[in-house]
This record gives C-alpha cells, structure tokens and sequence, in this order.
C-alpha cells in the first residue's frame, strides 16, 4: 500500500507546472538560489523531505549520475548508513551538522556548514532512498570566496593557566585586511546574548598580518571563560573564532556536612567534605578527629558500628596539586542502641518443608520491636517482610524463599544496627536452563554463549555441541555453578546444536539451541576442467569452486603475468567458469579467483598455467662482436631458447659438415675449427633451427688481401721486365729490317706498352703476348676483352689528356685476300663509335670514309726465327687525311686541360690460320709463316 502512495504521490509532483519546489515535494528546499559567501563563514540551507522508515539520508556535494552503476556519485557531505559513508578527508565530521526534527511527518533536513573553505564550492543537494523509491533534490550553489579578513588565534591550542599568572592572547588577519581584528567577552554561551567589547588591546603589524594582542592578569574566577575574535565591526558569529581559558587554583569553601546530627552507638556515620569549586578537582582529603588524622583519604568518611568513643570534633582538608584548604569543625555526639543483633535456624530445608528463624540481639534498654528484611537470590534490593515478631516462621517453603535474611530491633533509644546475612536455601533440582545465544552469526565474530539455571544444590552445567562435521556429543565447558559461559571467535566449524544440561542431587532437565554461522567463501579453489594438455591452439576451462554460507553470489577472475605471483594482475572473467579458447604463450601465467557473498570476498591460491609451446632457439657466444675473435682463445656458442616444456635434446652442427658435433646446450669452438655453426632444439612440442653463426679469425680477410696485393706487385715487376726486354727484342730488329715494314704497327706497340710522352696510355693487348701462337685460335673473344679491362682498370688512377681519338674500322679488302705476293698480312679491325651517340658507330659511307690499313712484309732472305713476330710499320690507310699532330706538346702536363683522349676497348680476335706459299729460296724452309687477323673494336 505504502509503495502504491508513493508512486501516485510522485506522479502528482511531476504534473506540477511550477518549476520552484514546494512543500508538498518529497523534498523540499527553502532557497534553491546561488549562496555566495566568504572563507571562514558558516552556511545553512534549509531542507524538509517526506518521513518513511528505513530511508537512506544522503547530502551531495557535486553529484554526477553514473549510469553504468546506476547511481549518484559525488562528495558525500552527510550520511546516515554506513552503505555509502561521508567522505574522508575534508574534515566534514567536524564542519558539518545535520539539524534533524525527525518527530515530524515534514522532518527536517537542514546542513550547516561550519568554518568554510574554497574548497567547499559546488551543487548542494539531498538525496533519499527508501525501500520503493529514490528521490533527488535541485541543487543548491554554493561558492565560497577570499576573505582576508579571515581571522586566527594563536596559538589555537588552549595552555593550562595557574591563579594569579598573566597571559596574552593574540588574534591575527591578512594583513590585506584594512582593518585590526576585535576582542569580545563572551557573557554568555547562547548566541542572542551580546558580548562585552573589549576596548584596550594592543595592535601590531607583523609582515603579512595584523595582530591585535588581549594581555590578563587571571583569577580562579577566569576559568572557563570565553573570548571571542572577530573581524572588525563584522556581526556575522559564523567568522567569530572563541577561545576558552582554563585556570588552575585551590580548592575554594571547603565545607564538612554530616548525613545527621544525632547518631546512637552501632548506627554508621557518614561526613561529606566538599568543595564550592577546584581546579583541578582535589585528588586526596585529609580527615582529623580531635587534631589527629585519620586514614580515611576519600571526600566521604564511613564511620560504621559508631561507639561512644567516636564522638568528638571533626574536620577535613581538600588538596589538589595547587594547594589545599580546611574546613571548619563540626562536632559528632553517640547515643545507645541495640547491637550485636543475629539470626540463628536451619540454613537449608527442602522443598515444601517447614522452617523458623530467630532475630537475637544485645540492647539496653531491650528490643521491644522487630523488623525482618529478605532480599532473594540475585538481586540488590531487601523488602521488609510483614512480621514483627522475633521469630519468622514459614510452613511450606517454596523456590522464592530462598534468600537473605536480616533483622533490626529496637529499643527507647532507638534501633539498633542489623543483623548480619542469613542466607537460606531451599533444596530443589534444576529449573529448565536458560541458554542465551545468536542464533545467526558471522564469521570472525565474537560468539557469547551463557547458559543459566536455578538449583540447589548447584548443579553440575555442561554446555556440547552438535555439528555436520562431527556428529557427536563434543563437551565444550563443564562447571559445577549455575551459569556457564563460553566465547570465543566463530567460524563455520562452530555451526550446529548447541546443549545445555543441568543436574544435582534432586534432578536433571536441559535446553537446546541451533547456531548458523555466515560467512564469506572458503576453500576456494580453482580446477582445470578439461585437463593440464596446455598446447598452444588447444582450449582451456578452468571452474571456481568455494562453500559459504550463504551462497557465493559472484565470481572474479585475475591473471598475473609477471614471474611472481604478487605482481600486477588484470580481470580476465566474471562467472565461476574461464574459458580461454585457442591458448597462446601469452595466456600463461598464474590465475585468480575470488569469490564472493554478502559477507565478504575471498581468493583463491595462485593456479599457474604454463602454455606449451616449441623452442625459439638464438645462439649466445662470449665475444664482443663476430668479428672481434683473434683466434687465441676457443669460443663458447650457448644454445639459448625460449619454449616450455624445457628441451630434451640440443644438436649442434656446421654448414662446412652434415654431421651432428654435440648434444649439449654449449659448445666449444677450438681456433682450428673455424666456420659456420647453427644449433637445433627440440622438445616435446617440436624442434627449432638456430640462424647460423660465422666464426672467423679477426683479420683473415685482411691477411688475404695483403697476400693478393703482394702477388699482384710481384706480377707487375715479371710484366715490366718482359716488356722491356720485349722492347729490346723489337728495336734490335727494327734497326735491322727493310723499309717496306709499316710505321704503323712499333708506334701502336709502342704506345700501348710505354706510353705517350705526355704520360697517356692506352692498354691494347695483342694475343701473341699473352700466350703461345700454337693457341690462338683456341682462345675467345671473351678472354681478349677480359684482359683488356682489366688494364684500363690498371690504369684508371692516371690522369687522361683532353685528346679525343677516334678510331674506324680496318677492313681487308677482297683484292688483298686475293694477292698471292703478301706471305702474311695483319688485318686490325677499328670500328669507332658515333662521338655524339657512342651507340652507333660512325658508317664507312661518312666523309672520312673507310679506313684500311695495308701491312705488308718482304720476304727475308734470312730464315724466320720461329715464334718471333715481325712488327709491322707499313701501315697506308684510304681516304683517311693524316692527322697533325705537329700542335701537341707532348712533354707538356697543360695538353690533359684542353684536349681530351678517349680509348675503348680493344679486341684483338684470332682468325683461321693460312698456310704460307713457298716461293724461290724460302721454298725449302719448314717454318710456315702465318697470317694473323685483329679486330679492334673501340667503344
């Protein structure tokens, strides 16, 4: 019914067209407006809410609605649960107060904010949550501002004064202030009372402040008085700060009292010192009888069983740490009464018997009327019984008439003290125990469990317990008295029946109780539930288990990746079942679960998973770098790999053999084993290649290039000194042949194996030179070139002419082929390249035409030395104009700036051997002279 109230009463609300809250709104705040105040000041926003039994009271400070939690977040300025506390750390429990009239159906929730802070601006607003609806008020806008003006005491912790001593107190503000801050007397402690100006205090400047110092000169009568400091001329008590002074001094107007003036001897006589005020309160009184003291040094003095002999003059002293002080004395007179009185009778009876007692007692004059008094077992209080007689008779006693007993008499003087106790006792047998306990229970908790009973005599009290685990009677505590008690901190062990037995000479009965013990999830533990075949690309499902009570609600799980275990983790799943399909390396590592109720949350041990993967193998060696060894010490390769399980078999190899050299993780590489070396691994996964390593001598490639280098000098020298005695062979013949030899041919030669005289030199390699006439027409065109560049590249260091030289093609004519006169003729092909396009040659047809060069040679008379070429200076060339070179300085450097000489390549190619005629002398002559072709080509 309440709920279905509650949702017309909100649904009215929201068809209101007003948008200012009224008192008929669930809550309801006087002023919705922007307060605007100072630093140090006090605010009140006035609130009312509709009263309903168990709602949640929250005041927000800059409240945000988060929708994924489906609730309010913000600074908690006020609350009353302990769901959702105030928040710490601005100091709102001693700045906040939450004035409450909770006997009103209209109750009141007005917050007042005391001593403001910057940090106190924002939206105010008050929020409800009841059983069937939740309700949230406008805001109201709080901004707080500077004040300068702001005023301290200090210092601001209170120092104990002492009667008499002078004290300064000083009170301080911005010293943006314009103006000193103001004492006050606080006259009265309500706020309406007006205060007392204090007109004399002194002022000062001190830096950045202002001072206003209060100096006292302080009385007993100063303690507890207040003053006040406030900002000049300000009316506003909120910026008031109050200091209270505490004086010490002498206890003042020390007085005795006496409870009567008239005491008879056996009465007891009890004289109060007391004080009008102290500070500190006394710690000891001092009593005197007659001048002497006695030892009584509490502010009461007992007298009991009063003789004659107490009578006499009494005073007392009270004494703090500051001084002490008497009082004045007052005299103390005794007077007789009956005394020693006593009960005598049976001290127990059974049940329904009957028994007397007898009031004895000493009085002069004698007793003539008594009093009886019981009190029962377990309480405090006596209750005077109906008889006055001497003697109290009962003839049936019952369970209640077991007690204390004690009588009075009295005479003409007056009574006399009381008996002593008589204590009585029924005999029965044990009442139904009384087991008090909870009968539900958390965990850890503090479990208290009594159990009482009424028997006499007292009975023999066991206390057992009955649980799921152990079925069986355990005794936890037996005593012979008539409670037992036991407690202890519970857990879930302790969750059962519980027995309480009672039994003595007259009976036995007993009393049980069940206990039930919440507690948050225990024993949790996570399981594998497929089974520990953690492969890579195989599935995993792990399950949460735990018992609790109640049941768990929710489950968490974590996953540390980090070697150990406390390392950081990171969520991984909600439900009691983690499923992790197509596992990976990366899902290794150790695994959480916690589980939970509304008691608490729990954690299970760490399960580590261990994903299987094969080996990534990597070679470690304990060089600096590859290139570094020298070769003097052996090299340590470590077969370095990163899988799991561990590897169960290391293969080391090299390139330069296919044979297995270790099966350990490291090998040893000796100076004299020198190449490429890779290791495999393998576990029970699969095996891995490493990338091959190269362990080489530092240097080696070094030592081999110097080695080339010498050789190639060498080789050199043994060309030289061919070609200059070549030279020598060349020019002795020279000096002795026809004129019919070409100048042609010794200049080539000569060009191509010393050089021009302006230091220009052209490699033209013939075959002859290279090797054996018997081979020319075995060797290719392709050697020929070969050679060739490698001589330009011998001579590409040098510097090269500014001469161009172009060179055609030497072609043998059809009538030269023909002529049977010529015994050998050397054709040398020049084909020259287009200068302005070196990819066309220049065609025969152009302007300078086709060039032959024409050799001829006589016949000697002489026989020809075999394997001896005759070099050939008859060389005549058609339509070829002759070249000037009558210009050039050739022992000049400045000739390589102006004109530029450029060689190709040159190709000398063998053509088909032709044998000689034989002609007059030479006729018989064995020697054949050959005809040897060339192509030159230039490029």
């Amino acid at each position: 019914m309440d709920a279905e109230w509650w949702l017309v009463f909100l649904l009215a609300n929201l068809c209101l067209c007003s948008s200012q809250p009224t008192e008929k709104d669930p809550i309801y705040i006087k002023d919705t407006e922007m307060i605007s105040t100072e630093e140090g000041s006090c605010v009140t926003i006035y609130c009312k809410y509709w009263k309903t039994n168990n709602l949640q009271l929250l005041w927000f400070k800059d409240a945000v609605y988060d929708n994924k939690q489906k609730k309010y977040e913000g600074t908690i300025v006020y609350s009353n649960t302990e769901k959702r506390p105030q928040t710490s750390g601005q100091s709102y429990s001693h700045r906040v107060q939450y004035q409450s009239n909770a006997n009103y159906q209209m109750a009141s929730c007005t917050l007042r904010i005391n001593d403001l802070e910057k940090a106190d601006s924002g939206n105010y607003s008050f929020r409800t949550i009841g059983s069937y609806y939740r309700y949230m008020s406008k805001h109201v806008s709080l901004t707080v501002k500077d004040n300068p003006c702001k005023v301290h005491i200090e210092p601001e912790d209170k120092k104990m004064l002492t009667e008499g001593n002078n004290v300064s107190l000083r009170c301080s503000t911005s010293a943006q202030c314009s103006h000193h801050p103001e004492w006050y007397k606080v006259i009265s402690e309500r706020v309406s009372e007006p205060m007392e100006v204090i007109t004399n205090p002194e002022t000062q400047d001190e830096g950045w402040k202002k001072i206003t110092e209060l100096k006292l000169s302080v009385t007993w009568e100063d303690n507890g008085r207040s003053f006040s400091c406030r900002p000049a001329g300000s009316k506003d008590d909120c910026q008031a700060r109050n200091i209270t002074l505490e004086v010490e001094y002498a206890p003042k107007d020390v007085r005795i009292k006496a409870e009567t003036s008239d005491v008879k001897i056996g009465d007891t006589l009890r004289l109060t010192c007391s004080e009008q005020s102290s500070n500190p309160a006394p710690h000891v009184y001092s009593w005197y009888k007659d001048g002497v003291k006695l030892l009584e040094t509490s502010s009461l003095l007992t007298i009991t069983e009063l003789k004659q002999s107490h009578s006499g003059w009494y005073h007392c002293e009270a004494e703090n740490r500051i001084k002490s002080t008497a009082s004045e004395k007052i005299q103390i007179s005794v007077q007789y009464a009956p005394m020693n009185t006593n009960i005598t009778g049976s001290s127990q009876i059974k049940l329904r018997s009957k028994f007397i007692l007898t009031c004895s007692t000493d009085a002069n004059p004698p007793a003539y009327h008594y009093s009886w008094y019981f009190k029962s077992e377990g309480t405090q209080q006596y209750f005077l019984l109906p008889q006055t007689t001497q003697s109290y008779q009962i003839e049936e006693v019952i369970i209640e008439d077991s007690g204390s007993y004690i009588c009075n008499s009295k005479n003409i003087i007056g009574a006399g003290p009381n008996s002593t106790e008589f204590k009585f006792n029924v005999l029965y047998p044990p009442s139904q125990p009384n087991l008090t306990m909870v009968e539900t229970i958390r965990d850890g908790k503090k479990l208290s469990i009594s159990c009482t009973v009424k028997s006499y005599p007292a009975a023999e009290m066991t206390l057992s317990r009955i649980t799921l685990q152990n079925p069986e009677d355990v005794l936890i505590i037996q005593d012979q008295t008539s409670t037992i008690s036991f407690s202890g901190m519970v857990s879930e062990a302790h969750a059962g029946q519980y027995t309480c037995r009672a039994k003595n000479s007259e009976g036995q009965s007993d009393t049980t109780r069940e206990l039930k013990v919440l507690y948050a999830p225990k024993d949790v533990q996570v399981l594998d539930v497929i089974g520990q075949n953690w492969k890579e690309g195989n599935n995993l499902e792990l399950i949460c288990t735990a018992h609790s009570e109640p049941t768990v609600s929710t489950y968490t799980w974590e996953k540390s990746s980090g070697k150990e275990i406390l390392s950081k983790s990171e969520k991984v799943g909600g439900t009691q079942k983690l499923n992790i399909y197509n596992l990976t390396r990366a899902d290794s590592g150790h695994y959480f679960c916690t589980a939970g109720n509304e008691i608490g949350y729990t954690r299970s041990a760490s399960f580590e998973i261990r994903v299987k993967y094969g080996p990534n193998v990597t070679i470690i060696h304990n060089l600096t770098s590859l290139n570094d060894w020298d070769g003097k010490a052996p090299v340590s390769l470590t077969c370095n790999v990163d899988c799991y399980p561990p590897v169960t078999n290391y293969q080391w190899f090299t390139n330069e053999e296919n044979t297995i050299l270790s099966y350990d993780q490291t090998y040893i590489v000796y100076p004299q084993n020198q190449g490429t070396y890779y290791c495999v691994a393998k576990n029970e996964v699969g095996e891995s290649t490493s990338h091959p390593v190269k362990l080489w001598f530092k240097g080696l490639f070094q030592q081999i290039f110097l080695w080339i280098l010498i050789s190639v000098f060498f080789l050199c020298i043994l060309i030289v000194v061919i070609l200059l005695v070549h030279r020598i062979v060349l020019t002795t013949e020279s000096s002795d042949g026809t004129d019919s030899q070409s100048f042609f041919i010794p200049a080539i030669q000569a060009r191509f194996l010393t050089g021009s005289q302006n230091n220009t030199r052209e490699n033209l390699v013939m075959e002859g030179e290279m090797e054996p006439y018997s081979h020319r027409h075995n060797q290719s065109s392709s050697t020929a070139h070969t050679y060739i560049s490698a001589n330009r590249q011998n001579h590409a260091g040098r510097s090269v002419p500014n001469i161009h030289t172009e060179y055609d093609a030497v072609k043998r004519p059809e009538a030269i082929q023909k002529d049977p006169a010529m015994s050998t003729v050397n054709y040398a092909n020049l084909q020259i390249k287009n200068h302005n396009n070196p990819s066309k040659s220049v065609n025969s047809s152009c302007e300078a035409g086709t060039v032959y060069a024409v050799v001829s040679k006589k016949k000697q008379n002489t026989k020809v030395v075999p394997e001896v070429n005759d070099d050939y200076e008859n060389v005549s060339s058609a339509h070829a104009p002759k070249t000037d070179f009558s210009n050039i300085n050739w022992d000049s450097d400045t000739s390589e700036e102006e004109e530029k000489l450029n060689y190709s390549t040159v190709t000398f190619t063998a053509t088909q051997q032709h044998k000689p005629r034989h002609t007059g002398e030479d006729s018989s002559s064995e020697e054949e002279e050959r005809t040897q072709y060339s192509q030159v080509k230039i490029n």
